[in-house]
């Protein structure tokens, strides 16, 4: 829900176009907050230690949001440029599903899904 928001907020700041621009914004100011609170909130809620959480967040954050750019301003530009605002959202997370995989690994603290299969047969 907080995309949908976000890009409301965008369209009746900038106005129609300006993708660039709005992607620019999506990536500095949205999208690092929303996975350092998505670190935190899934971190805190699986059970573990603020300790815990605070180690997982300070060694993944950095990786994953520069694996998100680069990956998501594309993403992002096609859907600023060719998906009508109210559909902005939806669209979205339609590739969020298979970005949240991932970022499910780095959350659990693995760095990749094979690190993960690697910890579950020892």
């Amino acid at each position: 829900p907080f995309s949908h928001y976000w890009f409301e907020f965008l369209e009746s700041r900038l106005g129609p176009g300006r993708e660039v621009l709005k992607t620019v914004l999506d990536q500095l100011l949205f999208r690092p907050p929303l996975l350092l609170f998505g670190f935190v909130s899934s971190g805190l809620l699986s059970g573990r230690s603020v300790r815990e959480v605070r180690e997982t967040t300070r060694q993944n954050l950095a990786k994953v949001i520069v694996t998100s750019w680069k990956i998501w301003p594309i993403i992002m530009l096609l859907i600023q440029r060719y998906v009508p605002t109210r559909y902005q959202a939806p669209s979205t997370e339609v590739f969020s599903f298979f970005w949240d995989i991932y970022e499910s690994f780095m959350m659990g603290g693995h760095h990749t899904p094979e690190a993960h299969q690697a910890s579950m047969c020892n």
